[in-house]
Parts: structure tokens; C-alpha cells; sequence
């Protein structure tokens, strides 16, 4: 399609459009023609095949720009780092700089706090504060079903041994906003009892929208149970095998991290276990290699790996400035679990991400 076609479409000046379009193009997303004569581009998405015609000036979808597609549940979390990451992101510098809020660990002195103007945490305004608070959160929601496979989050599912565990055992999926891995986790595994549990904006998504379009199944057969909670003042439902956590110690600073722990530890059985499923990071200098925790990148790269897991550091800075939380080391974890009278049993990797095992202590 010509950049002036898109940019009618799209209500966008077409030369200033094309100039962003080249610029996604030079990094493989979106193709354009380069030759007088007409080429054609044929690629593979969801086991469909698409052939597009690209001349100079003219743009074509490729397998990235796919991705983008609003029908694509990734297109969300573009949507929400643009409006709402990148924004908070622009005030980092000043933050920083405040004497104050500079050395503050709390989530309420974030760069998004002073950015928005909103005094609590990030996630009590995408709860539905305001209207346009709930629609981040909705978008945040729908995203992280996209995010999760771009992090291959669904390694889980091979790498932790569900399989081993008998019919009936129950996995509370806690602070599992939509339930996205719930879902493919009850798909894999129809032997266990899911439990979701998370706000009640995410939860009443999940339950009357969510989970009827995607696998209503599910919710005939009663594998999945909803119940809203927060998670800093209630305990998650008692007697659950394993009470499985992602993306969710990296939101929070380190006191509201041991909160969420010590609450619950208050319902674990001694043969149940909690797992964190988190980007463990690693130190970029070459430590002591004769027992590592994880395997360490041959050289001359560096010992993490690199711009080759770069995304878990540039969410490490996404965190820090929309709510003053973190990535953390294995060390770190252990170190918060601790503190909530929980023990390390192991870390188990899973794609780009790892796995902390933990039992009460």
C-alpha cells in the first residue's frame, strides 16, 4: 500500500508517516519495495499465507509487523507501553534528580506518580480509578496474553514437571490478571484444578469476557475458579498445591514483595509449594563459573548474555519508573522469601525467563 493511501486511512500525514514506516522497515518490521518493477513478499502467520506487492514507497506487512495487528493480543501491549511506559519512562531523569523522590523505594514516588499526578500505585488507578484508568488496565490485560508469548512464558509448561502431579491437584494462579497462562496451563494439563485470583476489574474481565470466548470448557466443567482479592490484605484460597506467581514479585518494591509472601505463607500447607515466575537477572561481570546458577555465555560475550536478553533489563528500568519496583537477582528473591518465612528449593529455567522454587521454611 502507497504511504499516501495509509496515510488517509489512517488520519496521519503520509510523509511523515512513511518516514516512522522506513525507520520500523530498517529494523525488518515492514517491508518496502525497492525496485521500479513490482515484487512480491510472501510470508506465514497462524498458518495462514499472505502475499503482498511491494514497490518504492509502498509498504508491506512482514511476520513482525504481523504482530501488530490490532487482532493480535501483542498489538495491546504496544498500545500500553506507548500511553502509558514510555510516558512515565520521560520523567525518569527529573526523579531522579529530586533530592526526595530521588531515593525514594516506595511506589507511590514513581516517575509514572509524577507523571500522572495520581498518589497510590500504578495498579490500583489501571483497577479502575478513572475510565481511562480501566482502559489501561484492560489493555495491560490483553497484552500480557500477547507478552507471554513473546517471553516464551509457555516454556513453563515444559520444563516444570506437572505431568508428575495426580488428578485434582489445584494451582492458584495469583495476581493472574486475565488468566492467560491458567488457560494454556488447564489446555496442557486438564488433570489440574486452576484457581484464578487477582482485582476485581481483572477478575470480572476474565470471568465475563475472557474465559466464555477462549475456553468455555473450562468453565463447564468447573477446572477454573474465579475470586477476587488483594493480594497486600487477603490470604489466597487455602489448601492449594501449588501457588504459582508471574510477573507479579517484579511489580513491587521490596516490602510490599514480602507482604504478598507472608500472606501467602499463612495458607501453605508444609507439602505445597510457591513459584515465582520471574526474568532472574544476572550480573554482566564474569564471577566465580565453577558452580553457576546459570549457564554463562561463552566469551568474548558478556556472562548474561548481553543485548541477546537485553528485554529483561529494559524492564527492569520499565519497572523502576512506573513503580519504584524490580528485577531481582536469584539472591535477591531468596533474600525477600526469606523474610516472609519461605526456603529456596530450587530454580528451574524456563525460555527467557526462570522459575524460584520456594516451601515454608
Amino acid at each position: 500500500m502507497h504511504i499516501k493511501e495509509i496515510g488517509e486511512k489512517a488520519g496521519v500525514n503520509y510523509e511523515k508517516l512513511g518516514r516512522i514506516l522506513r525507520l520500523l522497515t530498517t529494523h525488518h518490521i515492514f517491508r518496502e519495495g525497492d525496485e521500479p518493477q513490482n515484487v512480491f513478499l510472501s510470508c506465514q502467520c497462524n498458518g495462514r499465507y499472505f502475499r503482498f506487492q511491494v514497490m518504492t514507497d509502498r509498504f508491506a506487512n512482514n511476520r513482525l509487523s504481523l504482530q501488530l495487528l490490532s487482532s493480535n493480543p501483542l498489538a495491546s501491549m504496544v498500545s500500553f507501553y506507548t500511553s502509558v511506559i514510555n510516558k512515565a519512562t520521560s520523567m525518569t531523569v527529573e526523579v531522579l534528580a529530586d533530592p526526595e523522590w530521588g531515593n525514594a523505594q516506595t511506589f507511590d514516588r514513581s516517575p509514572w506518580n509524577r507523571y500522572t499526578g495520581f498518589e497510590g500505585p500504578m495498579f490500583q488507578y489501571l483497577d479502575g480509578v478513572t475510565p481511562e484508568g480501566a482502559q489501561q488496565g484492560a489493555l495491560l490485560g490483553i497484552g500480557m496474553h500477547g507478552w507471554n508469548d513473546v517471553v516464551q512464558a509457555s516454556a513453563v509448561y515444559l520444563d516444570f514437571p506437572w505431568d508428575k502431579y495426580p488428578p485434582g491437584t489445584t494451582v492458584n494462579d495469583v495476581g493472574g490478571g486475565i488468566g492467560s497462562m491458567a488457560m494454556e496451563l488447564i489446555k496442557a494439563y486438564p488433570n489440574l484444578q486452576l484457581k484464578l485470583q487477582d482485582l476485581p476489574d481483572r477478575i470480572h474481565q476474565a470471568e465475563t469476557e475472557i474465559w466464555p470466548k477462549f475456553l468455555p470448557s473450562a468453565i463447564a466443567e468447573k477446572q477454573i475458579e474465579f475470586k477476587a482479592m488483594d493480594f497486600f490484605v487477603d490470604s489466597p484460597i487455602e489448601g492449594c498445591d501449588i501457588y504459582y506467581l508471574k510477573n507479579v514479585i517484579h511489580n513491587w518494591p521490596d516490602r510490599e514483595s514480602v507482604q504478598i509472601l507472608r500472606n501467602i505463607r499463612r495458607v501453605l500447607k508444609p507439602s505445597a509449594c510457591i513459584l515465582l515466575h520471574e526474568y532472574v537477572l544476572q550480573h554482566a561481570n564474569q564471577l566465580d563459573t565453577s558452580n553457576p546458577a546459570f549457564p554463562v555465555a561463552p566469551k568474548p560475550m558478556l556472562p548474561n548474555y548481553g543485548a541477546g536478553r537485553i528485554r529483561q533489563y529494559n524492564l527492569d528500568l520499565a519497572l523502576m519508573a512506573t513503580q519504584n519496583s524490580r528485577g531481582r537477582t536469584l539472591e535477591e528473591f531468596i533474600d525477600i522469601a526469606s523474610k516472609a518465612d519461605l526456603q529456596f528449593v530450587k530454580l528451574w529455567y524456563a525460555g527467557e525467563m526462570g522459575m524460584v522454587e520456594f516451601q515454608a521454611a
